[in-house]
Formats: C-alpha cells, structure tokens, sequence
C-alpha cells in the first residue's frame, strides 16, 4: 500500500472544511502546533470531545515522524487524559518519536494548556509505510 497524504486530511488538511487544519512546524526535534477549539468539538457541555484531543495526539506522533523522513500510519495509541479542554481555548500540542523496532516507530505526545498544564499524554506505535508521498499544499 502505498501512502498518500493531501490537503483533505482532517486533522491537518487545509483544503478539508471541516478539519482541524494543524500546522506543525518543528522545535528541537519534536513537532509543535497549536490548535483553538470550537463549540462543535464539544462532547459535554463545555468539554472539548476526547476523540478530538486524541486526533491532536496522534497527528502530533504522525507529523513527528514525517519530519524525520518517515511515512506511518497509527497501528496503536494510548492516551490518558488529565484534564477537560474547553472550547474556545488554546490547546498545544508536541509529539516526538521515542524509538524504533524494525518498521515499528514509538511516539509519544502531550497536549496543555500554554501555562503547561496538562490536558492529555499519548503513547504510539506507528507503521512505516513505503512509497510516502505528499500531495498537499
């Protein structure tokens, strides 16, 4: 299977309208971006959706791996949440490749709030993929 990525990517696909349109951009080696909910990423009322917070984990772990020439795909993730995220408020969000057992890649992930309280911790392991293109803008 080959791995083709483009701009309809839900977590970071800028021509998607209803995604999240991450951008990531790469901070001592892990990568970094930071994202604002909306009232539509609610799961309870005033709660942003844990499958919401968890996208940003994985996509964090993903883009880790991209910036280090590494096309994969999420074949497991662990999250633990530690505190609700609300909608309206700034949620950053890190992930970096931890290590690597033959086509298996280990991540981890950390979303917070900008004073670094924590909103939730994910563990990954990825699979490479070959042939990884991007088609994106």
């Amino acid at each position: 299977m080959k791995l083709i990525g483009d701009d309809m990517c839900f977590a970071c696909g800028k021509g998607n309208p209803i995604g999240l349109k991450l951008s990531f951009e790469e901070v001592d080696g892990k990568a970094r971006a930071s994202f604002i909910s909306l009232e539509e990423h609610s799961g309870y009322v005033g709660i942003v959706h844990g499958g919401i917070i968890t996208t940003l984990l994985d996509e964090a772990m993903a883009y880790a791996c991209i910036m280090k020439g590494i096309g994969a795909v999420t074949a497991e993730i662990r999250v633990r949440f530690r505190n609700p995220a609300s909608p309206g408020e700034r949620i950053e969000v890190e992930g970096e490749v931890v290590g690597r057992k033959g086509k298996v890649v280990l991540a981890k992930a950390k979303a917070y709030r900008p004073d670094g309280t924590p909103i939730a911790e994910g563990e990954g392991k990825l699979i490479e993929m070959e042939g990884f293109e991007w088609k994106g803008g």
